[in-house]
């Protein structure tokens, strides 16, 4: 009979332990909700403050929602995974059926706009579209300024050499509006060629790369030019000059860091990790 009552108490004490244990899980888990929830909004108003301040660095916090936003989904997938059983069918074949249903859901919805687009540049025997770039790699080293056009100094940096301005918008440089400005200048018909050696000093310029299809006068250009480097490079789009170290006798005025904006982006990025962590821990404790 004490036999009866202590397996008797002892069954009491596990149920007891056991529904304290699930009620921490449960208490768990919802602050792990709040806590990402609160994560995002505070993410997206620090994106959308940057979209009204026209300070582009914030923008970079868009992957770390993503990022979070996934790792939830993730971790509701889990959860709703775990509440389904299917005694009859083996463990494997459940996960690659969960699998094959989120990948026919996400083709689905990004398709049209995602997909569909890309698959003209998959067909065979199309001519690639970088080759003409390919004598950068070979000419211009990886830390030499190489200026040209707005348009071509978003594909330069892809090759060989850093550019002064480019056609998107550059975290932690608060001076690109300016630079950008000063590109479009120098590549103006009417800018003088005082003015033109004042931008390429400012910025200490090593290679001038000129688009004969976007300049109109690349020849005036090329010969007012030609006493201040040698042309390195020339076929039927490009001409690329190096130009005289004695070019880059002032010192460079390099932009002074947005330092607001990268601890802005740093703190974003330890936030979204710790977030995302105690996501995948929680999924791996208590499944």
């Amino acid at each position: 009979m004490q036999s009866d009552n202590f397996g008797g108490e002892g069954q009491q004490v596990e149920e007891s332990i056991n529904l304290r244990h699930y009620w921490h899980v449960v208490l768990e888990r919802r602050w792990l909700v709040i806590t990402a929830f609160f994560s995002v909004f505070a993410l997206c108003l620090i994106y959308l403050y940057g979209v009204v301040s026209n300070r582009f660095s914030y923008g970079r916090v868009i992957s770390y929602i993503v990022l979070i936003l996934h790792i939830s989904i993730a971790a509701g997938v889990s959860h709703i995974e775990s509440k389904l059983a299917f005694r009859h069918l083996p463990p494997s074949l459940i996960r690659f059926a969960y699998f094959c249903l989120i990948l026919v859901i996400t083709l689905a919805f990004s398709f049209q706009s995602m997909i569909q687009p890309t698959l003209p540049y998959f067909t065979p025997g199309r001519p690639n579209t970088y080759h003409q770039y390919l004598f950068l790699s070979d000419l211009t080293p990886q830390y030499d300024v190489v200026l040209s056009d707005i348009d071509t100094s978003w594909v330069v940096p892809t090759f060989g050499g850093k550019v002064i301005a480019c056609q998107h918008a550059l975290a932690f440089v608060p001076d690109h509006d300016t630079r950008r400005k000063d590109v479009s200048d120098f590549f103006r018909d009417a800018t003088a060629l005082q003015e033109r050696l004042e931008i390429i000093r400012k910025y200490q310029v090593n290679f001038l790369l000129i688009d004969k299809a976007r300049i109109a006068m690349w020849r005036t250009m090329v010969d007012s030019f030609q006493p201040f480097g040698r042309v390195v490079f020339d076929n039927d789009q490009f001409v690329l000059i190096h130009l005289h170290a004695s070019m880059g006798k002032k010192k460079p005025s390099f932009p002074g860091c947005d330092s607001l904006g990268l601890t802005v982006y740093l703190s974003s990025c330890i936030i979204s990790k710790i977030v995302s962590v105690s996501f995948v821990g929680n999924m791996i404790t208590y499944r």
